[in-house]
């Protein structure tokens, strides 16, 4: 889809040439509409491009963050006077700018505003491309010979010494006199070259000059516009457009056919007669070289296909018609060869495959494979596929986190174990058909899982983000921001079975006091539970202060249903950070959720922006953010032999665990001691150079946009265990990314890993 900007406001009187001009790598700014935080856009460098040319192409911008789309250019404006505007048209999709000028185009510098989504969020980049229309050249400014042609073998060999033919800028008619030139924009089959500089040069007298280098592609004509400065014009430029063609020759190089697939070639099915028997058309290839005399034909090994495997001789394009007679398991190995004027022998690019294979009738969509579910949650439950007529030979394949939730079998029936972990929800499963002859397509079935009310299956006691956070991952954790929001705490805890059995509720944690523990002094927040009611129960030991961090608690609930008596243990999250003060001035950094659950298997990023005040104020300058000491890590399985506590070189346990996730990780030399954060910090300048998937986590900067959280699949583990529990680090912080001192120290969120967990979407 692409979106257009229509009409101008106003046109220039006489017809005037125009040129455009695009300034480098401009990117989003703190005057955009709508705050971009930590994600930039950028679009490359253009130079001067000649007039009234069509389908000129600004590539896509690159950015930092996550992938943008649904691009729209929403403003324009000329010499700072809003307007609308044939000459640009965006590609909604990739953000690739075309430009459409005409001879009527006013001159002038236009500013185009650009908006883009970025995983649902939509961001407005002010004046983000700005593009300059310049007067053409004077009538009469020519170059001769106004086309060169050239051999690739040379132009490309900067070490061959033939002597490359130039061009001489000239004028016509009224005396024109030229000051200056430079060259232009150079474009190759309508995009921009990067760098022409490289490859072309122009001297003071006018003389253009082709300079040999391997950036010269074969068969392929180089447009050279010039900007000019005439002692009419002064410094202002002008444009002479398209002045040269350079036209680089060679004998035919290569040739790919689209989709061909090198392993397993053409298939071709073989349809009755009675319907008109099957056919054959290639895509048409991509060739390499020069097309001037070009000629294609073929040679068949097998006598059964020749005068019946056919190609066109200009284009390429292999056919077969129908009423070819071919039997399945029929094969025929396909050479072709090209020859064109500079090679008029030719010579062999292609070697191909086709294979005559059993019809399979094409899958379609709108096809019901399995029929509407409801399934009571954890229970199993077994859903066979429907037998659809003309289809056989038919393979199922479930697509994302469901293949981890559901087994599927040889003929497609879809199981799920008792006690899974599926949710209450209306879900659409989505499954892959792939047909016996390879080819496949994705449809969904409808999935309801309803309430069990006969197992435990979930306990919560909400959150306090706000009524606008709804949703699994913001339940059961508390922010606090004050001593006094602490100590007020008390909610109550609710589960599947309200009303209809009595659930009995104890907290796990050793004298019910908060995970990490840290020492006899530390200040870590105490709970109680009585009755479903959970509440703040005071300081560990007592101690003077105020709790900083983030912690949790582990609730056990047991309920007794029909003699069975059916346990669970919950984890229950408190943020306790205050504002943090640095260089006087006062920080507080906030993830919602401040937790981050996460399968260690398949990893994840936590792709939650923290809100970020400095004063009490919205901040939108860089924070560099780092992970660098106290790390602990603390069970939630109680069979798990992976050491829990804070990492550490003097217990042997910890420090076996540690290592055990160095060896999985980082390549480097061994640590002195194997609680440092060489696995953990970006900015850790005395560790030997890693790269992003040799670090476990992290958290991200200015460099890896939106300060987010990566964990690496298939890390976390001890002794080929998966872990299963709460992981916390301290984090330092500074606005200029160099003063990480105990006064900037944070504990951001916890990562719980859970190796049971695939979220899935209703």
């Amino acid at each position: 889809m692409k979106h257009t900007l229509h009409t101008l406001a106003s046109r220039f009187l006489g017809i005037l040439w125009l040129v455009t001009s695009v300034c480098m790598f401009v990117s989003c700014s703190d005057d955009t509409d709508e705050a971009g935080g930590n994600f930039k856009l950028y679009y490359p460098d253009m130079t001067d491009i000649g007039p009234s040319m069509t389908d000129v192409k600004i590539p896509a911008p690159t950015f930092q963050g996550a992938t943008p789309g649904e691009f729209e250019i929403v403003a324009v404006t000329l010499n700072d006077e809003t307007i609308e505007n044939t000459c640009f048209v965006i590609d909604a999709a990739t953000g690739e700018i075309t430009i459409n000028s005409t001879a009527d185009t006013p001159v002038g510098e236009y500013k185009l505003t650009i908006s883009c989504s970025v995983g649902g969020q939509y961001f407005t980049f002010k004046d983000i491309v700005k593009v300059t229309f310049l007067p053409r050249a004077p009538e009469g400014t020519v170059a001769e010979p106004n086309h060169i042609l050239v051999m690739y073998n040379v132009v490309s060999d900067p070490n061959n010494i033939t002597k490359l033919p130039t061009a001489q800028v000239k004028t016509a008619g009224e005396h024109v006199s030229i000051t200056k030139y430079s060259i232009g924009t150079v474009t190759v089959n309508g995009e921009i070259l990067d760098k022409p500089e490289e490859m072309f040069e122009v001297s003071s007298s006018g003389e253009i000059s082709i300079l040999k280098s391997e950036r010269f592609e074969r068969g392929v004509i180089y447009s050279i516009s010039l900007k000019l400065e005439t002692a009419a014009t002064g410094d202002t430029p002008c444009i002479a457009p398209d002045i040269l063609a350079v036209e680089v020759a060679s004998e035919p190089f290569s040739l790919e056919y689209p989709e061909y697939n090198t392993e397993e070639g053409w298939k071709m099915p073989n349809t009755s007669d009675d319907e008109g028997g099957s056919s054959f058309t290639s895509e048409v290839p991509v060739f390499v070289g020069s097309t001037d005399g070009i000629k294609y034909w073929i040679e068949i090994d097998n006598e059964k296909g020749k005068d019946k495997i056919l190609i066109d001789e200009t284009t390429g394009v292999i056919s077969v018609p129908q009423g070819h007679g071919f039997d399945v398991g029929d094969k025929f190995k396909i050479s072709v060869f090209v020859a064109n004027t500079y090679l008029p022998e030719g010579k062999k690019l292609a070697e191909l495959n086709l294979t005559i294979t059993k019809y399979y009738k094409p899958l379609v969509d709108g096809l019901v494979f399995y029929e509407d579910t409801e399934v009571e949650q954890t229970e199993a439950f077994s859903i066979t596929p429907n037998q659809i007529e003309g289809y056989e030979e038919l393979l199922f394949t479930l697509l994302g986190n469901w293949e981890h939730l559901l087994k599927i079998a040889s003929d497609g029936t879809i199981q799920a174990e008792e006690g899974n972990n599926i949710a209450v929800g209306k879900y659409k499963v989505p499954f892959r058909v792939t047909n016996g002859d390879g080819t496949y397509r994705e449809y969904t079935f409808n999935l309801n899982v309803i309430e069990n009310q006969s197992k435990l299956l979930w306990v919560r006691c909400g959150h306090n983000y706000g009524t606008q956070y709804k949703g699994e991952q913001y339940e059961n954790q508390y922010r606090f921001r004050n001593i006094t929001e602490l100590q007020n705490f008390s909610v109550e805890l609710k589960s599947n079975l309200d009303g209809i059995i009595n659930v009995t509720y104890s907290i796990e944690n050793k004298n019910q006091v908060c995970y990490p523990e840290g020492n006899s002094k530390a200040c870590v927040p105490k709970f109680k539970i009585s009755g479903k009611t959970i509440s703040f129960d005071g300081i560990k030991n007592n101690n003077i202060g105020t709790p900083e961090g983030v912690f949790v608690i582990v609730v056990k609930a047991n309920a007794q249903i029909n003699n069975n008596i059916f346990t669970k243990f919950i984890p229950i999250f408190f943020d306790c950070n205050n504002e943090v003060t640095v260089s006087d001035d006062k920080f507080r950094i906030e993830y919602t959720p401040f937790v981050f659950h996460v399968n260690p298997k398949t990893g994840g990023e936590f792709g939650e922006e923290p809100i970020i005040l400095k004063n009490q104020q919205t901040y939108t300058g860089k924070l560099y953010i780092d992970n660098r000491r106290n790390f602990n890590y603390y069970n939630l399985d109680k069979k798990s032999t992976v050491p829990t506590g804070q990492f550490s070189s003097k217990d042997p346990g910890k420090q076996e665990f540690f290592k055990s996730l160095y060896d999985g990780a980082y390549h480097g030399s061994e640590p002195i001691n194997y609680a440092t954060k060489a696995l953990f910090s970006v900015y850790d300048s005395g560790k030997d150079a890693t790269t992003y998937d040799n670090i476990l986590y992290f958290g991200e900067s200015a460099e890896k946009p939106n300060n987010t959280v990566h964990v690496v699949a298939d890390k976390w583990k001890y002794q080929g265990e998966y872990v299963n529990g709460f992981f916390r680090c301290q984090m330092l912080f500074d606005p200029e990314g160099t003063n990480y001192t105990d006064e900037n120290e944070w504990y951001s969120f916890m990562i719980w890993f859970d190796p049971n967990y695939y979220p899935v979407t209703e």
